[in-house]
């Protein structure tokens, strides 16, 4: 099943990268191999793809929130390490 097989790749090529996960197509690549005609939810090695998947995209969306998070702190302490660094790529825009 091609679905399956994007997905798993998609997986192992950004598992230890979770900054640079596309939520939207990897959500995308999970509906694909559910909608697929070929789908058996009994498949145990689907199953775990899909399971990897499903992590992959959780620890993506956490890991920007932590990095929005120390963004915002970075903004508006002007004691944050980052804070002359963030704003020069504030005042360039």
């Amino acid at each position: 099943m091609t679905e399956v097989k994007n997905l798993a790749q998609y997986v192992a090529s950004h598992c230890n990268k979770p900054l640079e996960v596309d939520g939207d197509e990897l959500q995308n690549l999970i509906d694909q191999v559910y909608q697929s005609p070929e789908y058996d939810e009994d498949d145990a090695m689907v199953s775990c793809i899909i399971g990897d998947a499903e992590v992959l995209l959780d620890r993506s969306e956490e890991a920007q929130n932590r990095e929005d998070d120390e963004w915002e702190e970075a903004v508006n302490d002007p004691t944050h390490p980052r804070h002359e660094e963030v704003w020069a790529e504030l005042n360039k825009v």
